[in-house]
């Protein structure tokens, strides 16, 4: 009898031996069994909050948005720049694209997709004018997509229409 006592001894330490291993214990219990020498502990560490982009539930940020041909007269051959002046604080921004528009009657004319340029601190795209008739161009939307899909769209009107416009003369027709 006194032989079975000792084995669920045994197998009662061994299994809080495996709870503890497994962290399925309170600390209570590994320190009591500490100090009865029936099981050795270590300090086990937990792994670090992950702080990347799937922890990121907040959408880019759009400060500014610059047209640097607003308002002017262009023509085939002449280049259109953007600028997006935007952040994600979280995990950062993926992409970021700037539609067109053809504002007599809304169709899609370019888009550009702007690049991180350090120099200046923001994203900069330029696009090239051609096969376009005459007529006057605006931006439709700035869509900006953070590394965790997030996304923003800008603000590129108001109550008197777009914001972000230039005009087209030429003979090429669209």
């Amino acid at each position: 009898m006194k032989k079975s006592g000792s084995f669920f001894k045994k197998l009662s330490v061994l299994a809080l031996a495996a709870a503890l291993t497994a962290g399925m214990v309170p600390s209570v219990f590994a320190e009591e069994a500490a100090e009865t020498g029936a099981v050795e502990t270590d300090d086990v560490q937990q792994p670090e909050e992950d702080v990347s982009a799937g922890s990121d539930f907040n959408k880019p940020v759009i400060e500014k948005i610059e047209l640097v041909q607003q308002g002017q007269t262009l023509s085939a051959g002449d280049t259109v720049e953007v600028r997006i002046y935007a952040y994600d604080a979280d995990s950062g921004i993926r992409d970021i694209d700037v539609e067109f528009v053809d504002s007599t009657d809304m169709n899609n004319v370019f888009n550009i997709y702007p690049e991180y340029d350090e120099a200046s601190g923001c994203y900069i795209g330029r696009h090239v004018l051609e096969n376009l008739g005459n007529g006057s161009v605006s931006i439709n939307n700035v869509y900006v997509v953070d590394n965790n899909s997030n996304y923003l769209n800008g603000n590129v009107t108001d109550e008197n229409g777009y914001l972000y416009t230039f005009n087209i003369e030429n003979d090429i027709a669209s």
